[in-house]
C-alpha cells in the first residue's frame, strides 16, 4: 500500500494522463473516483448532478475512497477536483497512499478548461476564467494542506511530470518543482 499515489488538484490539471502514464510505467492499475462513481450509479455525473444534486455525488466519492481504503491492490488514484474539500475524506486519501497535489496555474488551467463541456461546475459560468479562479481559490490551501507532495504541472514537458511522479515511490523525487509537504 505505500507506493500507491493518490493524485488530486483542480480539474484540468493532468490527473487523468498523468496517472495513467505513471500506472502503465509502473505496471499498476489506474483507478479514477470519477469513473468508479459513474460505474456505481450507472449514470454520468452530469447526469448524477443533475438529478440527485452535488451532495449525493460527493456522498458517492466518499463511499468510493471508503472501499478504496479496505482494498490491497497497488494502484495509481485520480480524485475529482472536489472530493478534498470534504473533511471527512482526507484522511481516507492518507490511509490509501501518498497524496500529491498537481498545481497548475489558472493561466494553464484555463486554456485546458476554456471550451470543455464535460465539468458541471463550470456550466453556465459567465466568465470562464473567474470560476476557475474562483473555486482554484478555495480549493488550493485544501489541496496544500492534505497533500503530502505538491508537483508542479504548468509549462512543463509530460514526461517529466511523470518521471518525478514515478520517483515519488521509489524516494529520489529530487526535482526544483516537486516540494514535499511533510
Amino acid at each position: 500500500m505505500g507506493n500507491r499515489i493518490i493524485l488530486t488538484g483542480f480539474m484540468g490539471c493532468g490527473k487523468s494522463s498523468l496517472g495513467k502514464a505513471v500506472a502503465r510505467r509502473r505496471g499498476i492499475l489506474f483507478l479514477d473516483t470519477d469513473a468508479l462513481v459513474e460505474q456505481h450509479a450507472l449514470m454520468s455525473i452530469s447526469e448524477i448532478f443533475e438529478k440527485y444534486g452535488e451532495a449525493k455525488f460527493r456522498q458517492l466519492e466518499t463511499e468510493t475512497l471508503q472501499q478504496l481504503a479496505e482494498s490491497d491492490e497497488e494502484f495509481v488514484l485520480s480524485v475529482g477536483g472536489g472530493l478534498v474539500m470534504n473533511p471527512v475524506n482526507r484522511p481516507i486519501l492518507k490511509e490509501i497512499g501518498t497524496v500529491v497535489y498537481l498545481h497548475c496555474s489558472v493561466d494553464e488551467l484555463y486554456e485546458r478548461l476554456k471550451y470543455d463541456k464535460s465539468r458541471p461546475l463550470l456550466q453556465g459560468a459567465a466568465d470562464r476564467r473567474e470560476r476557475i479562479e474562483e473555486l482554484l481559490s478555495q480549493r488550493s490551501g485544501v489541496y496544500e494542506e492534505t497533500a503530502d507532495v505538491t508537483v508542479s504541472n504548468t509549462a512543463r514537458a509530460f514526461s517529466d511530470v511523470v518521471d518525478e511522479l514515478v520517483s515519488l515511490t521509489d524516494g529520489s523525487a529530487r526535482d526544483a518543482a516537486v516540494t514535499v509537504n511533510r
